[in-house]
C-alpha cells in the first residue's frame, strides 16, 4: 500500500513539472474590446432637409403650361323616320327653336318585349324643316315631372369664318349610368342635321375671356372614372374636342378636374379625391378643399395659376 502511494505522488510531480515548462497560455481580449479593421468608405455628403414653417405650394409639382390635344368629332346624320302604329305617345317637350320656328319633342313608348329584362324602350320623334326624325332609346328620366338636365336647349351658333354649326340642344340617352347626352347640331354648309354623344354635363362658357363661348362638358364621374373636363371648339372648319384635362395634366389616375367660377373668371381645378379632404389651395382668397393646382384655359392651352 505504501508503494502505491509513493508511485502516485511521483506521477503527480512529473505532471506538474511538464505543465510549467511548456508554452505560456494565450490570453484573449474580451470581444467588446476587439476592433476589426474596416476599409474606409467615402459616402456622398447629404444636405440636411430644411424644414419650413409654410410648405411649398403643391401646384409647383405640376407643369406651368400644357398644350391640349384635340381630335375631330365624328358626326352621325340624324336619322329620318316615323313612329310605328303600336307606339304610345306619353309626353311632349319644348326643344327650343330653329330659324324662328319652335321645336317640340314627342316621347314614345314602345311595346314591352316580354323576353327582355329591360324596361320598355323610349324613343323621341322630332319635326325639323318638314321632316320627321327619330332618336332611339332615350333616358327613362324623361318621364319624370321635372326632367332636370335630361334635356338641354342651346340655340347657339359656332362659327369659324367659312363654316357654321347650330347647336340645337341635347337629349339624355338610356345607359348604364346618368349623363350620356346626344347632341343635335345643324351644318349650314351641308344643310343637314347631325348628332354626336358625350358623357357629362354641357354648358357654353367663355373660358379664355376672349368674348366667344366654348362648349364645355364636365363629366361628373361614374364607377371607377373620376370627374373631368373636355372643351369643344371649331378648328379648321370642324368641330374638335380636347383630351380630358386631368388626364392631360397628370398621369396619376386618382386626380380629377372641374370648373370653378370666381370673380368673372373660370378656373380649372385639379383635385385629388379624398374623403375627408386633406389638402387645400387658395386662389384670390377663395378656398378649395383638396385642390392640388388651378389652371386657366387660354388658346388651346392650360396655364397654371400661381
Amino acid at each position: 500500500m505504501m508503494k502505491l502511494l509513493v508511485f502516485a505522488a511521483l506521477c503527480l510531480s512529473i505532471l506538474l513539472v511538464s505543465c510549467s515548462s511548456g508554452n505560456p497560455a494565450t490570453v484573449r481580449e474580451p470581444a467588446s474590446t476587439a476592433q476589426p479593421k474596416v476599409a474606409a468608405v467615402l459616402e456622398p455628403s447629404v444636405q440636411p432637409i430644411q424644414l419650413l414653417n409654410i410648405a411649398p405650394p403643391i401646384a409647383e409639382a405640376f407643369p406651368q403650361t400644357v398644350n391640349l390635344s384635340f381630335q375631330p368629332i365624328q358626326l352621325s346624320q340624324l336619322q329620318v323616320g316615323k313612329p310605328q302604329a303600336d307606339w304610345t305617345s306619353v309626353r311632349r317637350l319644348s326643344f327650343g327653336a330653329f330659324q324662328g320656328k319652335p321645336i317640340e319633342l314627342t316621347v314614345y313608348q314602345k311595346p314591352k318585349d316580354e323576353a327582355s329584362l329591360l324596361p320598355q324602350e323610349l324613343d323621341i320623334g322630332m319635326n325639323l324643316q318638314g321632316k320627321t326624325y327619330l332618336i332611339s332609346n332615350v333616358s327613362h328620366d324623361l318621364l319624370l315631372d321635372k326632367a332636370v338636365n335630361n334635356i338641354v336647349v342651346f340655340n347657339q351658333t359656332f362659327s369659324s369664318g367659312s363654316k357654321d354649326y347650330y347647336f340645337l340642344g341635347g337629349v339624355e340617352l338610356f345607359a348604364n349610368g346618368p349623363g350620356l347626352m346626344l347632341y343635335i347640331v345643324y351644318d349650314f354648309s351641308q344643310k343637314a342635321w347631325y348628332t354626336f354623344d358625350q358623357w357629362g354635363s354641357p354648358s357654353f362658357k367663355d373660358l379664355d375671356a376672349d368674348g366667344q363661348n366654348e362648349f364645355v362638358i364636365e363629366f361628373q364621374g361614374m364607377h371607377l372614372q373620376l370627374p373631368d373636363v373636355t372643351v369643344i371648339h371649331m378648328q379648321n372648319d370642324n368641330l374638335q374636342k380636347s383630351a380630358p384635362f386631368a388626364d392631360t395634366l397628370a398621369e396619376e389616375s386618382s386626380l380629377s378636374a372641374g370648373l370653378s367660377d370666381y370673380k368673372n373668371k373660370i378656373f380649372v381645378k385639379l383635385s385629388k379625391n379624398l374623403d375627408p379632404p386633406s389638402l387645400e389651395f387658395y386662389i384670390n382668397d377663395e378656398r378649395f378643399d383638396s385642390v392640388l393646382a388651378s389652371y386657366r384655359y387660354s388658346q388651346e392651352k392650360l396655364e397654371r395659376v400661381k
